[in-house]
């Protein structure tokens, strides 16, 4: 049975200011890539320059793409804080370390699940037929 984590206050208030800062910088920087994705291709004449304007294009694109998903995760997190969620765990239902919630306040879960979500399915291996490396022992926040 899965424990449950409560959030205290000062937890929750440190962790909503985090998550409404880091959503601030983040559609910031969303306006920003779509304000330069360029939107004239009839300039480019030359088939060169068409080459290297998609390969930037399809850059900007992704950078778009990987910013909105930071975004949903952020309003994610936002709505796990007002169901009284937010700092808990989704798959152990523990408190997320205070030092993980700073480095990545939209997470949602622990880092050993985090770990456990990456590691390869037992026996499996990676390339050149190896055996897939264990995680890292990490220590445990006090």
């Amino acid at each position: 049975m899965r424990r449950r984590h409560r959030i205290d206050q000062a937890r929750y208030d440190r962790l909503k200011r985090m998550l409404v800062d880091r959503e601030r910088d983040v559609v910031v920087r969303l306006r920003a890539l779509r304000r330069s994705l360029p939107n004239e291709w009839a300039e480019l004449r030359d088939p060169e320059e068409r080459g290297s304007h998609r390969c930037a294009e399809e850059v900007d694109f992704a950078l778009v793409e990987m910013t909105s998903a930071t975004a949903t995760r952020i309003h994610e997190a936002l709505a796990r804080l007002d169901r009284g969620a937010g700092g808990t765990c989704v798959d152990c239902g523990g408190a997320i370390g205070t030092r993980r919630l700073r480095a990545l306040p939209f997470t949602d879960c622990c880092l050993a699940c985090q770990q456990r979500r990456e590691a390869p399915a037992a026996g499996a291996s990676t390339a050149f037929g190896r055996p897939a490396p264990r995680p890292a022992r990490v220590a445990r926040e006090v």
